[in-house]
C-alpha cells in the first residue's frame, strides 16, 4: 500500500533528501541513495518505523500527470492504505510548517 507527498523543490534530489532527513528527523542508518528503473532512475530510500519512504523524481515512468507541477514526491509504503494515508497527511503538515510547498495525495494507491 502506498500514499504520496508531492514536493515542489527548486534544488536537486540529494539536497531534497538532506532537507527531508533534517525536517523529519529521519535516521542516517537504513538510508541510502539507489538507482533503479522502477523508480525512475536515482532515488533515496529511508526505512523507519516499519515504513519505506522513497524520494522520487516525478517524471518519465514515475510521472503523476495530475501532479506534474511537483518535480518530486515522497512515496510512503507500509502495511495498510489507511496508515500510509495518515502518515502522508502528518508528513505534509510537518513539511508545510517547515516552509516547503507540498501536497499529500494517494493517486497511486
Amino acid at each position: 500500500m502506498m500514499a504520496e507527498v508531492y514536493i515542489r523543490w527548486p534544488g536537486d534530489l540529494d539536497a531534497l533528501a538532506e532537507r527531508l532527513r533534517h525536517e523529519l528527523n529521519l535516521p542516517e542508518r537504513n538510508t541510502e541513495k539507489r538507482e533503479g528503473i522502477n523508480w525512475g532512475g536515482e532515488y533515496w530510500v529511508f526505512v523507519t518505523l516499519g515504513f519505506t519512504l522513497r524520494i522520487v523524481h516525478n517524471r518519465d515512468d514515475t510521472l503523476s500527470e495530475e501532479r506534474s507541477d511537483y518535480p518530486f514526491y515522497l512515496a510512503i509504503e507500509g502495511i495498510n492504505r489507511d496508515t500510509c494515508i495518515a502518515l502522508a497527511a502528518h508528513l505534509e503538515a510537518c513539511l508545510r510548517k517547515a516552509g516547503l510547498d507540498v501536497v499529500a495525495d494517494s493517486l497511486l494507491v
